[in-house]
């Protein structure tokens, strides 16, 4: 749980300075660069309103992480202000981060946005909803936002369940206010088991290294998704890899193609990535770990294979299995983990492998 000590950082000159540069860039159309003034700044002295300006282009932007990191430093250096706290609450929600809203709204003194985010909080988590009016204006203007903010960052399923109460409970209203809102039915997640038929067929179609030692890993990490869970399946000939999660609501990316993968994953949306080779293609390997980070919900699962030597020169570079516990740990992700193998799927010491089998997993508390 973050910790509030109520003390606040005095502000310097730099604040009105950004935020008056950050306005402007806004209204010559370059948010990105009013976006980086405004973190800048933040590295420097801790401002409400810059923390809400952060949180609000990186909820627009659909990233919860991202507004979450934003507001936390402020709301620990003792903020007062009741819209920042629910906003910190709301991209918590986002996350399914439930004991956290819980807390931020265990107060007496709720404000109207604290009673609402309590109540989508119980929703979403299926405890006793506590009471609203919902004939009252600004509760339906109130939750219209939020549910926009959530809906943009990747919780349909929290605005389904509202329109689904208010069809219930004939709040007209309230329905007509969210019903453009994009939302999308729960799905009630169970264990699958991908099929093991499929190797010989495989083999002759893979034409990169270790279609063994691939197919094993791609089966068991299919294997971890629950049927309803969001994958990311990323590496070369995306199209074979795509079949082993068809039981989950899967996105793909193809490694080869021109398009990097840390500008494809969308941020805080998939439960589990699977990586083929891909941090193996392209120059960065930190941005493309760092994408899979963001990629992540909380206590999502990232599962790699990485290949530890250039055979064929099919690859852009190898990783050493230090180089990989690096890039982990500079991301901010845990590793739960790890194995050498050889293109066979048997396994080696760490510097005989022909690849690096890792489990990891993403834990924003």
């Amino acid at each position: 749980m973050f910790s509030s000590n109520r003390t606040i950082s005095p502000q310097s000159d730099l604040i009105p300075l950004a935020e008056s540069l950050a306005d402007v860039l806004v209204d010559i159309g370059d948010s990105s660069a009013a976006g980086d003034v405004l973190s800048l700044v933040s590295k420097h002295s801790v401002s409400d309103g810059v923390a809400l300006r952060r949180a609000e282009q990186s909820f627009i932007n659909g990233d919860a992480t991202a507004a979450l990191d934003a507001l936390v430093p402020a709301w620990e250096a003792g903020s007062d202000d009741l819209h920042l706290e629910v906003q910190m609450g709301l991209a918590a929600l986002a996350l399914g981060l439930y004991d956290v809203v819980e807390t931020l709204t265990d107060r007496d003194d709720f404000s109207l946005e604290h009673s609402i985010l309590r109540w989508l909080s119980a929703l979403s988590d299926g405890t006793e909803l506590p009471n609203l009016d919902w004939a009252h204006g600004p509760t339906i203007w109130s939750a219209t936002a939020m549910l926009t903010t959530l809906s943009r960052c990747g919780r349909l399923d929290i605005a389904f369940r509202v329109k689904c109460f208010a069809k219930d409970n004939s709040q007209e209203d309230l329905y007509r206010s969210i019903s453009r809102i994009p939302s999308a039915e729960p799905v009630h997640s169970q264990p699958a088991s991908p099929p093991l038929n499929g190797r010989e067929q495989f083999r002759e179609q893979w034409t990169h290294p270790g279609a063994d030692v691939v197919f094993n890993w791609v089966w068991s990490s299919a294997r971890q998704v629950f049927t309803g869970e969001r994958v990311f399946m990323a590496g070369p000939q995306a199209e074979l890899l795509a079949p082993f999660a068809e039981h989950a609501l899967s996105d793909s990316h193809d490694s080869l193609n021109e398009e990097g993968t840390n500008s494809v994953i969308k941020p805080g949306r998939f439960e589990h990535i699977i990586s083929i080779f891909d941090i193996n293609f392209g120059l960065s390997p930190v941005e493309t770990m760092q994408s899979y980070a963001r990629g992540l919900t909380h206590e999502g699962q990232l599962h790699m294979l990485v290949a530890a030597q250039c055979k064929n020169t099919c690859f852009d570079l190898a990783l050493s299995y230090a180089a990989i516990v690096n890039l982990c740990h500079r991301a901010g992700l845990v590793i739960t983990g790890c194995d050498s193998r050889d293109l066979s799927g048997l396994p080696v010491a760490h510097d005989e492998a022909d690849v690096h089998l890792f489990r990891v997993e993403k834990r924003i508390i």
